[in-house]
This record gives C-alpha cells, sequence and structure tokens, in this order.
C-alpha cells in the first residue's frame, strides 16, 4: 500500500483557510491580498491535492476590456471554473484564473502601457488558445448555444482529431478538440 501525502487531509482546510484570508484582505487593502496569493499559490494550496499531475508548465495569459464578463462568457460557453480573481482598489480585475481541467488561463484588464491589449483593439489576431476536450461534439454545440463565434466548423483531420475553432466575445481565437500534442518527436520527423 502507498504511504498517503501527509498534505492530502490539510489541502480542504488550507483551501477554506485561504478563502477565508482573501475576504478578510480584500476589505483590508488589495495588496496584502495579492501578498497572500502568491504565498499560497507557491505551496500549491490553492489548486487542491495535484499529486497525479504535473502543475502546468506553459499557459495562457489574455487581456480583455472587460474581463468580468469575459470571465462569464468563458464559463458559460467554454466550461471554465473560476479559480481566482484579484480586483484592485477600485474594483477592476487585474488578475484572474480560470481552470479546464486542470488546465489554468490567466486573464485581467487590458495594460496598454504593457502591450497588453483586447484583439479589439488590434489590427489582427496574433495567437490562438487550443485545449483538449473530451467530447467535442457537445463542447461545439454548447459554445455556440451561447454565442461564439464559429471560425472553423466542427471536422475530422487528416491527423486523426475532430475539432473546431471559434471567436470568444472580444475576438480571442479558441481551438478545441481531440488532439494532444506530444513532447516525443514522431519517427517520421527529420532533424535539420
Amino acid at each position: 500500500m502507498a504511504a498517503s501525502s501527509p498534505n492530502r487531509h490539510r489541502q480542504p482546510a488550507a483551501k477554506n483557510l485561504f478563502k477565508t484570508v482573501c475576504l478578510c484582505a480584500r476589505i483590508i487593502d488589495s495588496s496584502l491580498l495579492r501578498a497572500v496569493h502568491r504565498v499560497v499559490h507557491l505551496y500549491g494550496l490553492i489548486y487542491g491535492n495535484r499529486s497525479h499531475a504535473a502543475p502546468p508548465k506553459l499557459y495562457a495569459c489574455l487581456s480583455y476590456r472587460n474581463p468580468a464578463t469575459a470571465i462569464e462568457f468563458l464559463m458559460r460557453a467554454f466550461g471554465f471554473v473560476t479559480v481566482l480573481i484579484v480586483h484592485d482598489d477600485d474594483g477592476a480585475i487585474t488578475h484572474a484564473e480560470i481552470a479546464l481541467g486542470q488546465e489554468i488561463v490567466m486573464l485581467g484588464s487590458s495594460k496598454p502601457e504593457l502591450g497588453w491589449i483586447s484583439p479589439l483593439d488590434l489590427p489582427a489576431v496574433n495567437s490562438t488558445i487550443c485545449a483538449f476536450v473530451p467530447d467535442v461534439d457537445a463542447h461545439c454545440a454548447r459554445t455556440l448555444s451561447e454565442g461564439a463565434t464559429l471560425l472553423r466548423p466542427l471536422a475530422d483531420t487528416s491527423y486523426g482529431a475532430r475539432e473546431y475553432s471559434v471567436k470568444d466575445l472580444e475576438g480571442h481565437h479558441w481551438h478545441f478538440g481531440t488532439y494532444r500534442p506530444t513532447a516525443t518527436p514522431s519517427p517520421n520527423t527529420v532533424a535539420s
């Protein structure tokens, strides 16, 4: 029998403690809330027991004119859940984390001074978010029923996947399907 992790039973308590501290910190000072989040995040307590999977090492960061509306849309249309929302002193969302399964997407208000802006303020889209979903047909139906704009219809590919692409309410492109990239080169890969 495998030994159980000593943190296994502390995870729910730590998560509840984090929520309580965040509520108090939000009332006292938003900078305190950010500091508490960083400490808890470092120890992995915010995400519960992730011992069965490696934490994400690569994740998207998106900018929106209206992140609150975007979060609601992404939850309804794509099935994301909210992990964390941090507000500034004026109530604007400065940082948010949403999850689709074990994968995290970070987002927040546009920050033009850093070059982080919504696609609504760009002449073209410069990236696409790709995500694996096990039931792509049901996911596509849900997404379209919530008002996402279809870019590429649901279809089977020559490489064995089934996928589709949509645009969200501010113009970010999202690609959902059954394809999972691999970090192992195929035997057909030619080194240059």
